[in-house]
């Protein structure tokens, strides 16, 4: 790389700070003509008219990054001329002879730090076998060195080795072995006398009395298993042991397996009230499925709500639970604070929570009410709450109103004409106002006012013989469908 124009005795860290800037300056967007140029553009004219880098101008990024490689080499071959100095510097002026002479020099270096190395080791070593340390400068304390050495490492294989044998030793003494009494004092002898042929022969009787033994075991544990899964077999095996006839009867034996699993599985599977059982457990598999999903699932929100829950979030619920429990009965001196403080908390966990179970007086008494508070509204057994639930409505954007016209209407001990007067003061416009009465339940005025109803027909609570008698009574045009079966 060849760089020109840079002015005598300009600062290379500077140099290299302003073409920083630059490439900054050009990946914004912005360019380094025009008629009215920035202060950078004006200070760094040094850099992107007069230097050139291999013969182009610097006004690009690829240049730039080009010259600031160019510095930082300029930058580190000042610093190797400073430290090297001293030991007579190198005498190239251009950047690669200067490097090649750098590693010229660092070559005896490196050796010699790996001597360094080297010797710091045996020092260590000298050390740990408790042997003197030689002067470094004479071959010849070298040399007594490397003796000393090898005697100190043959000491400690032998000791290695004598224990090794107490280890065999002991082991033997310890061992459980076929003919033990024989083989044991017969190896113990062989090892006191070092003699290995002897050593090897003897194990070598061990090792074929050890295949033997495992032979015999494995034939028991064949027999065990072969008379556990076929006792006539094995009977008649061993009663006709001799004779040759079995080689090919075995060479059946899977197909014979075969044969009888087939027919035991077809007696199993035409067996009477089979199909009914089968039904009946894949019917278990299904609530049980149902069951796992329903468990996952509500896990899982779980997990997502309290990922999702602020610390603030946390303190107001925690504190809405407490205060709720204050209120009991709600005929304490302090329950109107109590319900106050928890209306107040409930505006702090409202949206903490994902879904809300509460009864409909509950919901009046701890929320302020709203519109479009909430997402979905699900009104279960509406037939029996009043007008009281109505509401609902307001703060909700959707509302499922689940009931049942046919059960009895909700008890209300509120005065018809005293209602009736309220109406025709209040609402006297609204239409199907005289359907607000004290008998009126929030499904009939639901029912009046919305479309969309779906009618559920399958029953899973009672027994086909009970709930008969209600679509008898009630649903005769369109009676419920029991899931229960009987018996």
């Amino acid at each position: 790389m060849h760089v020109v124009g840079l002015r005598e005795g300009e600062e290379l860290h500077t140099a290299s700070a302003d073409a920083t800037k630059l490439i900054a300056h050009i990946k914004s967007g912005k360019n380094l003509g025009g008629l009215f140029r920035n202060r950078l553009v004006k200070e760094t004219e040094y850099i992107h008219k007069d230097i050139r880098c291999d013969g182009q101008n610097l006004n690009n990024v690829e240049t730039l990054e080009k010259f600031i490689k160019w510095i930082r080499l300029r930058i580190h071959l000042k610093d190797l001329e400073t430290r090297w100095k001293s030991l007579g510097g190198v005498k190239s002026d251009a950047a690669d002879q200067q490097l090649d002479e750098y590693r010229d020099f660092c070559e005896p270096l490196e050796q010699s730090v790996e001597l360094l190395g080297l010797k710091r080791t045996i020092q260590a070593d000298c050390k740990e076998f408790d042997l003197s340390e030689p002067n470094w400068h004479e071959p010849r304390s070298l040399s007594d060195l490397f003796t000393a050495t090898r005697s100190a490492i043959a000491n400690h294989n032998l000791e290695r080795v004598r224990e090794q044998f107490q280890n065999i030793s002991r082991d033997l003494d310890d061992r459980s072995l076929s003919g033990a009494g024989s083989f044991k004092n017969r190896l113990r002898e062989s090892i006191d006398k070092r003699d290995i042929g002897k050593v090897l022969t003897v194990w070598e009787e061990i090792q074929k009395e050890n295949i033997k033994r495992s032979r015999q075991q494995k034939k028991s544990t064949l027999a065990n298993k072969l008379e556990q899964a076929l006792p006539l077999l094995a009977k008649e095996l061993y009663r006709t042991l001799d004779d040759d006839s079995w080689v090919e009867k075995l060479q059946g034996l899977q197909d014979a397996w075969n044969h009888k699993w087939g027919v035991d599985w077809l007696v199993k599977t035409t067996q009477p009230g089979i199909e009914i059982q089968l039904r009946q457990n894949l019917a278990d598999i299904d609530i049980d499925e149902r069951r796992d999903l329903g468990e996952i699932a509500s896990l899982k929100a779980w997990q997502y709500c309290f990922e999702r829950m602020t610390d603030g979030q946390r303190q107001n619920l925690i504190a809405w639970k407490n205060a709720t429990k204050r209120i009991g009965k709600g005929t304490g001196k302090y329950a109107s604070r109590h319900r106050q403080a928890a209306k107040t908390h409930m505006e702090g966990c409202r949206n903490a929570i994902p879904a809300w179970v509460l009864p409909i007086h509950r919901v009046a008494e701890f929320m302020r009410p709203g519109k479009d508070m909430f997402d979905v509204v699900i009104v279960d057994e509406a037939s029996q709450s009043g007008l009281e639930a109505l509401f609902l409505t307001y703060i909700a954007k959707k509302v499922i109103v689940v009931g049942d016209d046919k059960q009895i209407s909700p008890t209300s001990y509120a005065n018809q004409d005293e209602m009736d007067q309220l109406r025709r003061q209040h609402i006297p416009d609204l239409p199907h106002s005289e359907e607000y009465n004290v008998n009126t339940s929030f499904f009939d005025m639901t029912e009046i006012r919305y479309r969309g109803r779906i009618r559920l027909r399958e029953h899973f609570r009672c027994m086909p013989e009970i709930i008969q008698f209600s679509n008898k009574l009630c649903y005769e045009g369109e009676p419920l469908i029991p899931l229960k079966q009987y018996g």
